[in-house]
């Protein structure tokens, strides 16, 4: 790059010493002047001023000047004052570059040239032959006006020529900054329009930017991609064309017209939605408004997001919370199993005992009562445990309603003091005047009985495991300081607090880890606190630890109170009587002499089935006198989902009430919907089936 910087300039130089060598050759007499001839030399001197970037590229033309080139003598004769006017220009055509008005400008070489002349040029040729003794200064004297008058003509022409020239190279020096300006500019603004089409590109969301018209100004390739559309067809900024593509696309193309024209009717109005295509797809879309910093409405920008595998994904982690839920139920119900199966024994035993004893005639009639009531009370606490145990283990969809986790709490201590060592007391402290809140009873039982279960676990010996409710207050700077999302308000404290061996701060850090377990190989799967941790997150609460070795650990819960009341479940039925008939069809002989018994007593005439098959004949042969059907889900030959479809094929009117023990969730969700008019839970009291006909055979 020097080198051909160099070679320019010295061509350059050779150039204007040529015009040099010819304008020494072009003299002419100035009229007027006694015959006094000259070469307009400085003429070209001017001219190469601007070609020259240092000022030693002046003074060496300079001192080229007053060298011997010609056979007659110097080009300017003995003009050696050339070496410092020449110098002189240089310096007055870089200062010249200063003045930014033309008319300032135009001035100032009409001054400079004189001084070049007048100044310079002529008085100091004269000065040196004076110095030098070859003129008198008399002599020196007459000549300088001499020169001077003749010089006149010269002055006026390069004073035309300098001023004509470097204004029209200071213009053009000027243009062409401003040109190398605009250049820049435009090489910056393709740069920055380059690398922000790159990021429109680089985003996952796809763009689309309209005018007020809504006519396409801007997109990015995601853009394309998510809406399939040809790149011919943006390339020709085709909008109707597109928009035909965009709308094969959709899932419902009429509801996205209608918003789109809502929006353009708005042009103020922003919007977040949900859009869904016929592919499978989902996007999320947001638009809002381009507006100039002046509030000129410029048009519209709309920013598309394919969630699809988001949405997957979030199905699948909803997915592995259930399993993982329902595993530490059922973890927890293996521990269960042994202290229920120790209880209902207990139950049982006193119930065959007692029927032992009435089987012996010579007891009285309040003896026998006292022995009736026993085997009730029996039977109550087994029917009674059985349900808490299928409650607590079954599987079903988070739900959300007004629960009271006072009741949720007595539940799972009673469950408990079947399961754990009896060396351990079991209690509940209710301190709350408000234990309700939104949330799910059977996740929040499963927490519950973990935290429960692994207490028992560090009070091997024995020990008090306390269950107690508190009301109290989060503040705003509680919440800000919490590891979990939560509101200021009024919150419910659920402690649980036991005096067993305590936790080191190592394994206090690490309680809500995944798969983090202080247990032995292959008796602890590290997901119990892991799911509680979960439960808490899910109800909009926190949960905190506290433990000292050798003293024992309290776990609090803080959830949100809720002003709606939990549904009581234990509701007083007056008993009804009735009339009309009813098909029993159940494969327990025990239930169908029970439900006949109970029912005849009642009011009600009774017929028996045996199974489902059954079932479904006899009510095809009697069906005119058939008023109601209590029907079991679990049978032999023909099951009660099987059953009940048939029934109602014969009469799609005939009320039908389900009686089991357990059945799968979702046969009872089917049967909900098919239009089953209730369902009994086994073993059922008198009360609770009177009730239950008595309104199925009413509704009827």
């Amino acid at each position: 790059m020097n080198i051909l910087f160099y070679a320019k300039k010295i061509s350059i130089f050779i150039g204007m010493i040529a015009m040099l060598v010819l304008s020494g050759k072009m003299q002419i007499e100035i009229p007027g002047s006694n015959g006094v001839t000259s070469n307009f030399a400085e003429v070209a001197l001017v001219i190469c001023i601007p070609f020259f970037s240092r000022w030693y590229f002046a003074t060496f033309l300079a001192v080229f000047t007053v060298l011997n080139v010609t056979p007659e003598g110097s080009l300017f004769g003995e003009s050696y004052n050339h070496v410092i006017g020449v110098t002189a220009l240089w310096f007055a055509f870089e200062y010249s570059k200063k003045i930014t008005s033309v008319t300032r400008f135009i001035l100032f070489w009409i001054l400079g040239i004189a001084v070049y002349y007048f100044i310079f040029l002529i008085p100091l040729i004269f000065l040196y032959h004076f110095v030098m003794g070859s003129m008198t200064l008399l002599e020196a004297y007459n000549s300088i006006l001499l020169v001077s008058s003749a010089a006149i003509y010269e002055y006026v022409v390069t004073t035309f020529v300098a001023v004509f020239y470097f204004t029209m190279h200071r213009e053009l020096g000027q243009r062409k900054l401003s040109q190398l300006e605009l250049l820049r500019k435009n090489q910056e603004l393709y740069k920055q329009t380059s690398l922000l089409q790159a990021q429109y590109d680089a985003t996952q969301e796809g763009i689309l930017v309209v005018s007020a018209e809504g006519k396409m100004l801007n997109w990015n390739k995601r853009f394309i991609e998510i809406w399939q559309i040809p790149e011919e067809i943006m390339r020709s900024r085709d909008d109707d064309a597109a928009a035909r593509y965009s709308l094969k696309l959709l899932a419902s193309p009429d509801e996205f017209i209608q918003k789109v024209e809502y929006l353009y009717a708005n042009p103020d109005f922003s919007q977040t939605d949900t859009i869904e295509l016929n592919d499978g797809r989902t996007l999320v879309r947001f638009t809002g408004p381009v507006r100039s910093d002046s509030g000129e409405n410029l048009g519209r920008i709309w920013f598309f997001r394919e969630v699809s595998d988001l949405i997957k994904a979030q199905k699948e982690k909803s997915v592995l919370q259930e399993q993982l839920h329902q595993s530490q139920k059922m973890e927890a119900v293996g521990q269960l199993a042994g202290g229920v199966a120790h209880d209902f024994n207990n139950s049982l035993g006193a119930i065959m005992g007692a029927a032992e004893l009435l089987l012996i005639s010579d007891f009285s009639k309040e003896e026998q009562q006292e022995f009736i009531e026993m085997i009730l009370i029996a039977g109550e606490r087994a029917s009674d445990l059985t349900k808490k145990l299928l409650l607590f283990s079954r599987k079903e969809n988070k739900v959300s309603t007004a629960v009271d986790c006072f009741k949720i709490a007595t539940d799972t201590a009673a469950l408990l003091k079947h399961t754990i060592n009896k060396n351990i007391v079991v209690s509940v402290e209710n301190r709350s005047a408000v234990s309700s809140i939104i949330g799910d009873d059977s996740l929040l039982q499963n927490a519950l009985m973990n935290m429960g279960i692994n207490a028992s676990h560090a009070m091997p010996n024995g020990g008090e495991l306390t269950f107690s409710l508190e009301n109290l207050t989060l503040d705003e700077e509680y919440c800000s300081l919490s590891a979990f999302e939560i509101d200021p308000g009024e919150y419910l404290e659920i402690a649980i607090r036991d005096t067993g061996t305590g936790m080191p701060p190592e394994v206090q850090s690490r309680i809500f880890e995944p798969f983090f377990t202080t247990k032995e190989a292959g008796k602890g799967t590290g997901l119990g606190m892991a799911a509680v941790y979960g439960t808490v997150q899910e109800h909009g609460g926190a949960i905190t630890v506290y433990s000292e070795v050798g003293v024992g650990t309290v776990f609090r819960i803080y959830l949100p109170v809720s002003s709606e009341s939990a549904v009581s479940t234990d509701q007083t039925v007056a008993l009804s009587r009735g009339t009309g008939t009813i098909l029993v069809v159940d494969d327990e002989e025990l239930i169908r002499i029970t439900a006949r018994a109970l029912l005849e007593n009642l009011g009600y005439t009774v017929i028996l089935a045996t199974n489902g098959l059954e079932g479904v004949n006899t009510f095809a042969e009697t069906k005119e006198e058939i008023d109601l059907i209590i029907l079991d889900m679990i049978m032999p030959v023909m099951g009660g989902r099987e059953v009940f479809s048939k029934l109602r094929e014969i009469d799609p009117t005939i009320p039908v009430i389900i009686a089991s023990g357990f059945a799968k969730e979702e046969d009872m969700t089917a049967l909900k919907q098919e239009g089953v008019n209730g369902f009994l839970n086994k073993p059922f009291r008198r009360a609770d089936l009177a009730e239950m006909v008595a309104g199925a055979i009413n509704v009827a």
